[in-house]
């Protein structure tokens, strides 16, 4: 079992007196709180045409991990250190009549070490058009070692196995660490005519490196370099000539490319003429895995072993092209 300690538990544990601290802080704020709600909300700043309105805000995360590390990263991964939770600003025109925009938003959170990021970004001009993009960032972490050990037993051992080698895997044969990005933009001209053009742009990119292996014979173990991105393009008109009534016509155009390649860089071990292979990850003297003599004299490996597992594999990144529309 593991126990992991985040925030106030990790306060509490390493400052004793933390719970006098925070005592008084909550009276402060409950103070705070009675004084402001006598007060109107901020009005925000007038600036030339604008007002223009800001907030910050920012924090720090405490992090107290006991045990695995790569487990608390696969099914938590909120990492210790400051954070951006919030970051917001408004501009609005005083009267609808700005020189570029009548209204810009703009706010982010999660910046700073969560997996998490977003952003979003909205500008219009009255009568003239309403843009808005939108862009996320997702952090996925696997390195749980159900798939390793432990399945690979130590005992007994493999004769004529050379010196330091183990059965046993060290981290997960399927751990890969990959980020996915998105991003939205749309344009909207002339909102409030009758007649309205839409325009639309998505992108989202898939990468990062990773482990696979083969499933066929020992299990050959292969690095695996993520790569794939959608390319999705957006085009739209909208007619609202009778009352109550909208028609629309829509093209949209997608373009998917894959550019994941594979190489293997687990080849440890050699035959008795020098060339490296890989004995794959599944490994058990008992169960004959990979074969009944892995190793020879010397602590070569037995070339039958390499009959169910290629002496290498390597294949580049191989570009996949699928339009649609």
């Amino acid at each position: 079992m593991h126990r992991v300690r985040t925030g106030l538990a990790y306060l509490f544990c390493c400052f004793p007196n933390a719970s006098i601290f925070l005592f008084g802080a909550a009276l402060l704020l409950f103070a705070a709180k009675c004084c402001s709600a006598q007060q109107a909300d901020p009005e925000g700043m007038e600036q030339g045409n604008y007002n223009i309105k800001q907030s910050v805000e920012f924090g720090y995360r405490f992090t107290d991990v006991t045990g695995s590390q790569a487990a608390y990263d696969t099914f938590v991964n909120l990492q210790q250190g400051p954070r951006l939770l919030d970051f917001t600003t408004e501009m609005r025109s005083l009267n609808h009549e700005g020189a570029f925009f009548d209204r810009l938003f703009f706010s982010n959170f999660g910046y700073g070490g969560d997996p998490q990021n977003v952003s979003r970004l909205n500008i219009s001009k009255n009568k003239w058009y309403n843009f808005s993009t939108l862009f996320r960032r997702n952090e996925y972490a696997w390195d749980h070692s159900l798939l390793a050990n432990p399945l690979n037993p130590v005992t007994p051992a493999f004769a004529n196995a050379p010196p330091g080698f183990t059965p046993i895997i060290s981290t997960s044969p399927h751990l890969y660490s990959t980020r996915h990005k998105l991003s939205d933009l749309d344009l909207l001209l002339l909102p409030q005519s009758r007649i309205r053009f839409r325009f639309g742009y998505s992108r989202g990119i898939f990468e990062g490196p990773g482990f696979s292996s083969i499933h066929q014979g020992t299990e050959q173990l292969l690095f695996q370099d993520y790569k794939t991105t959608l390319n999705n393009y957006r085009l739209g008109v909208d007619f609202r000539i009778l009352p109550k009534t909208n028609i629309s016509y829509d093209q949209i155009w997608s373009y998917y490319k894959g550019d994941t390649g594979a190489n293997d860089q687990n080849q440890l071990f050699a035959l008795s003429n020098g060339a490296l292979v890989d004995i794959g990850v599944a490994l058990n003297a008992g169960a004959s895995q990979p074969c009944s003599s892995t190793f020879l004299a010397g602590g070569v490996v037995n070339p039958v072993a390499t009959l169910t597992s290629t002496t290498s594999a390597t294949a580049g990144p191989a570009p996949t092209r699928l339009p649609s529309s």
